[in-house]
């Protein structure tokens, strides 16, 4: 079994085993959601069951290479294959701009977002 075989078997892919029996590992873990769709994968739940194990599957290696930082988080900047993980820190973009004080002004950030308050005397700064 190679450890593209493992790594969809553990997911409970298993189904797609021959669809990616063609792929070395490393284009395996190179995969994106939108080539999902190439390999036979199209039902939403497998689509995260996959995203889920190539990333699992990326950290395990990267992990055993030393290529994370003390975070466990990916090092060297973000190499162009690096998986994109849409549930990690959104909720520091969550934030929304409202008056805070009875003048209208604002005492929480904003920042990153612009502010896109309709009261023309307030201002986000």
């Amino acid at each position: 079994m190679s450890r593209v075989d493992g790594w969809l078997c553990d997911a409970g892919l298993a189904k797609y085993a021959r669809a990616f029996a063609g792929l070395h590992e490393v284009q395996f873990l190179e995969l994106l959601m939108q080539d999902f769709a190439a390999y036979g994968v199209v039902d939403q739940a497998d689509k995260h069951r996959l995203y889920r194990a190539i990333k699992s599957a990326r950290m395990e290696n990267l992990v055993g290479s030393g290529a994370t930082d003390g975070a466990g988080e990916l090092g060297g900047g973000g190499a162009s294959s690096d998986l994109l993980d849409l549930d990690a820190h959104d909720g520091d973009l969550l934030e929304v701009c409202q008056p805070d004080g009875p003048d209208g002004t604002r005492t929480g950030m904003v920042w990153p977002l612009p502010c896109t308050h309709a009261s023309a005397a307030h201002t986000c700064t």
